[in-house]
């Protein structure tokens, strides 16, 4: 798996490199090539925090409702229950942060 990341990289940097011409190309083609990696980072972020929505709330997720006594169905996401959890601390004069 890391060997097949690796090559991929080199593979993509040499792609960049050849597109590139005059002087400082090499520093040009790392500099590309790092801020794709972020990029990848970034929407990797996104992908995780989008794919939140449908998972199942937390155990202490649903036990902090309960503490509050708000009522909720047993299969709650995650995403429900923080807007449940917001909604009710903000109903009782507390912020979130």
């Amino acid at each position: 798996m890391e060997d097949e990341k690796v090559q991929r990289y080199v593979e993509e940097f040499n792609a960049i490199f050849e597109k590139l011409t005059g002087k400082g190309k090499t520093q040009a083609a790392i500099g590309i090539l790092q801020e794709m990696g972020k990029d990848r980072r970034f929407q990797e972020i996104v992908n995780r925090k989008n794919g939140n929505n449908n998972e199942q709330a937390t155990e202490k997720q649903k036990n902090f409702l309960r503490g509050l006594g708000v009522e909720f169905p047993e299969n709650i996401s995650k995403k429900e229950a923080s807007a449940l959890i917001n909604e009710a601390l903000n109903g009782n004069g507390q912020t979130t942060h």
